[in-house]
């Protein structure tokens, strides 16, 4: 998305640009490239210019939100990373079935019910 945020740009986009940025998004397997070239250089309905540079400024603030996010988690895993290694990690979150309660009346309750 930060390489062509906009149609016009995308249709720009070199095999290569389009290569790298999947390889750097971790898509790398069976992707052909051309078609993801061709499929950005097809006719589409147009919107009027302005529209379009709305919505790729729009997008581009977006990724680059997104992009300082993900830094700022990085920066918040390094800083509290020393404080957790001798805490424990449960390994489900599922509650002990002995625990969960139900308010619908067992098997054994509705036959005696119906007697």
């Amino acid at each position: 998305m930060s390489s062509a945020p906009t149609p016009d740009k995308g249709a720009r986009l070199s095999l290569s640009k389009i290569s790298a940025a999947l390889e750097a998004a971790g898509l790398q397997r069976n992707i052909d490239t051309r078609d993801i070239q061709t499929a950005l250089r097809t006719e589409h309905l147009a919107v009027p210019e302005p529209v379009t540079n709305a919505v790729g400024a729009n997008t581009a603030a977006a990724v680059n939100i997104i992009v300082e996010l993900n830094h700022q988690f990085a920066d918040l895993e390094t800083a509290l990373a020393p404080n957790l290694t001798s805490t424990r990690t449960p390994t489900s979150t599922v509650p002990c079935q002995d625990l969960v309660s139900s308010s619908a009346p067992s098997k054994i309750q509705r036959t005696e019910i119906a007697k």
